[in-house]
């Protein structure tokens, strides 16, 4: 029973804690790169008190179980097995997110601060303003990236020239790993127009949140979320029907409405006492 916790442990530990800090050597894939929470914190302890708790109370039913198995007459690799195999399936029940991430939909919710990160190249941005911003979160030397590289360089300067849209790339890695990239592996053709920053504590990317890489935020001028996606699939499309689109008013301030609601009011009842 003891051996099954310490496997149960160990397989959960492997799940949260073993993942691969953010500058370790990255395997390059043509698919986009997945990018499991776990990451956002890396090295520091994940933050899953409801997983943690599920997985203390269900370590305790497999003991149970196996007590009563034991007791109705069950053979000891019988035992065994139906305790692995809940084992597994608690873990994968516990962690669905970390094995399968999914992109969560922001599109019309207020686009998130960029004010905690680092940046590398170019002057700092703020949102909202009178253009359309465009947010690429990326890994500088994950081949699913590269192919990103030139064409949203191009629309940058396109964008600029027209006034339109202002772009901010966000490498998910160190500055002392995305900087020397920039540098000295990038292309003439492929090279950033346009502001380059790290987020290597994450506080942006789990903002958003981003689980895969290449991904791309359209913010409208009136600091919300248009579009998401890949930056190569109607990024431009979705950067001029942002730009189209008015920009709401200012709401009137609430305090000047309500003083000015309680003036009379005051002044009628001072009148009749």
């Amino acid at each position: 029973e003891m051996g099954i916790l310490c496997l149960c442990c160990t397989l959960s530990n492997m799940s949260v804690s073993q993942t691969p800090p953010p500058d370790a050597p990255i395997e390059k894939d043509e698919k986009p790169f997945k990018m499991p929470m776990t990451w956002m914190k890396a090295g520091a302890p994940p933050e899953k008190p409801l997983q943690h708790a599920f997985l203390g109370f269900s370590w305790m039913i497999i003991l149970v179980c196996s007590k009563f198995m034991q007791a109705a007459g069950f053979e000891f690799w019988t035992i065994i097995f139906s305790q692995v195999a809940l084992a597994c399936l608690i873990i994968l029940i516990a962690f669905w997110e970390d094995f399968f991430p999914r992109q969560k939909k922001k599109v019309g919710k207020m686009a998130p601060n960029l004010g905690r990160i680092e940046y590398v190249e170019g002057e700092r941005l703020t949102i909202p303003t009178d253009k359309v911003t465009v947010v690429n979160f990326f890994l500088p030397h994950e081949k699913a990236c590269q192919p990103c590289l030139p064409v949203l360089a191009q629309l940058a300067s396109r964008w600029k020239e027209e006034g339109v849209a202002q772009v901010l790339g966000i490498s998910v890695q160190h500055k002392v790993t995305t900087e020397p990239w920039l540098k000295e592996e990038v292309s003439a053709e492929a090279r950033p127009t346009y502001p380059i920053a790290c987020d290597f504590n994450m506080f942006t990317t789990q903002a958003y949140p981003v689980k895969d890489v290449p991904y791309a935020f359209v913010i409208d001028r009136s600091g919300r979320i248009a579009w998401q996606g890949h930056p190569l699939q109607g990024l431009d499309k979705a950067v001029r029907k942002a730009y189209a689109q008015p920009v709401p008013p200012p709401p009137e301030p609430a305090a000047a409405s309500s003083g000015g609601g309680k003036a009379p009011a005051k002044s009628s009842s001072g009148k009749g006492k």
